[in-house]
């Protein structure tokens, strides 16, 4: 069973390489193949080991070819991960704690599916969710409440946003953000005013949402979006980002106007407090190079001596 593969690029990629117009999630790739998808809160990544002998027909083996490669995977997303942003000042790598904790419950996770098994690798797609229970956001998140408190939280609840005369959700334009301006993702974000006041943050929404939904979305394009409608509605707010802040720019600043307006709204709807906030962000730059593994020169016989000049006898 060989099936066909670009090596080391994710479908996703390839889809929104092929019609980056129509894309709507906003996808970051990382150098070493892996791809976090912001919008699903996913991340994918293709695993490779080398075939050294036959494994057709050979089940122990195939399955030892298989958990190989499946290893390759996990450090890909765990290599990804950990340039994530935390926050608009860290990076989720910082975490180490967290990092280790999420390691361990990565090692029970199966390859998604086989992408090849014959030739000279074998290799196997990855996806993983970085929210629910099972996801980082989990681990970022703790409840600290009983389980009570979070029942009735499904994924169907946040799909379809009540409709009717109330808003729905917000989506915050930063896609006019570019070059050294531009914003970024994360996945503890915060949306705040001119003057510094959170208008949206881990502190302002309900824990046992933001943990299966992660505290906002980020799309490259509104116009036609069913992803982005089911997460902010048919009624957002609709505001444009003012600029990014903090050293990774994952703090979003609106303008005080557009502030009032979504505070005001919120005090009647709960749509912040359920994470029903979509960012849109120009398309993700393309990742750096991957930089191969520095090639360890082939040990040299030593020059021989150099001979003294006989004397004539």
């Amino acid at each position: 069973m060989k099936r066909l593969l670009v090596p080391g690029l994710p479908a996703a990629l390839l889809l929104a390489a092929a019609a980056p117009v129509q894309a709507e999630a906003y996808l970051q790739a990382h150098a070493n193949g892996a791809a976090i998808d912001w919008l699903d809160g996913s991340a994918v990544a293709t695993g490779r080991a080398p075939i050294l002998r036959p494994i057709k027909d050979r089940p122990p083996l195939y399955e030892e070819n298989k958990e190989k490669a499946a290893r390759d995977a996990r450090a890909r997303l765990l290599e990804a991960l950990a340039q994530a942003p935390l926050d608009a000042s860290r990076r989720l790598g910082a975490e180490e704690q967290v990092m280790a904790r999420y390691a361990k419950m990565l090692d029970q996770e199966p390859a998604t599916s086989v992408v090849q098994d014959e030739g000279p690798l074998f290799r196997v797609s990855m996806t993983i969710g970085l929210r629910g229970d099972r996801g980082v956001l989990g681990l970022l998140l703790p409840l600290g409440r009983s389980p009570e408190d979070g029942a009735g939280v499904t994924t169907a609840s946040l799909a379809i946003p009540a409709q009717g005369e109330d808003i729905t959700g917000l989506v915050i334009d930063a896609r006019h953000l570019t070059e050294d301006r531009r914003a970024a993702p994360a996945l503890l974000p915060r949306i705040l005013d001119t003057e510094g006041r959170v208008v949206h943050g881990p502190a302002t929404v309900d824990p046992a949402i933001a943990r299966q939904f992660g505290l906002a979305g980020y799309a490259v394009a509104r116009e036609g979006s069913e992803a982005v409608g089911r997460r902010a509605g048919s009624r957002p707010i609709e505001a444009r980002a003012v600029r990014a802040e903090g050293e990774l720019h994952s703090d979003i600043v609106i303008g005080l106007r557009d502030a009032e307006r979504i505070l005001a709204e919120a005090a009647r709807t709960p749509f912040l407090k359920e994470c029903r906030v979509v960012v849109l962000l120009p398309q993700a730059p393309a990742p750096p190079p991957m930089t191969p593994p520095t090639a360890r020169p082939r040990p040299q016989p030593p020059s021989p001596a150099p001979r003294e000049p006989r004397e004539p006898r």
